[in-house]
């Protein structure tokens, strides 16, 4: 089941968060520097209404994420409010793809955005 990241997710939230930019190959020697500006980032912005984190469990561990930031930008026709939201940091532990898991997450991300305005 998809649900909200808590504060006391943050340290697996950094640790797929390290996964993803390993695997993508971003890590070029200044990992604790990474590691430690993550789990800031986490930390400050867990429960800041202009972000939103969701996680899926299984077997009681985290194994995928994807995090939403809302910004406004100027409006047009068809959104007058100029709400928008950034889809970001999607990643599924490698021994868990291709079992819904980015998807129940995406899903998730979609209808919160529906709730709060932003289509």
């Amino acid at each position: 089941m998809v649900e909200k990241a808590a504060l006391e997710n943050v340290q697996d939230l950094v640790k797929l968060r390290m996964l993803l930019m390993k695997e993508l190959g971003e890590l070029n020697g200044n990992e604790e520097l990474f590691r430690k500006a993550t789990e800031e980032y986490f930390t400050a912005n867990i429960n800041n209404p202009h972000s939103y984190t969701a996680i899926l469990k299984a077997d009681g561990e985290i194994v995928s994420a994807g995090s939403i930031v809302f910004f406004i930008r100027p409006p047009s026709p068809s959104n007058l409010q100029g709400k928008k939201a950034y889809v970001m940091n999607m990643y599924t532990a490698f021994d868990h793809r291709k079992h819904g898991c980015s998807s129940a997450i995406l899903k998730h991300l979609m209808q919160y955005c529906q709730k709060n305005g932003v289509n």
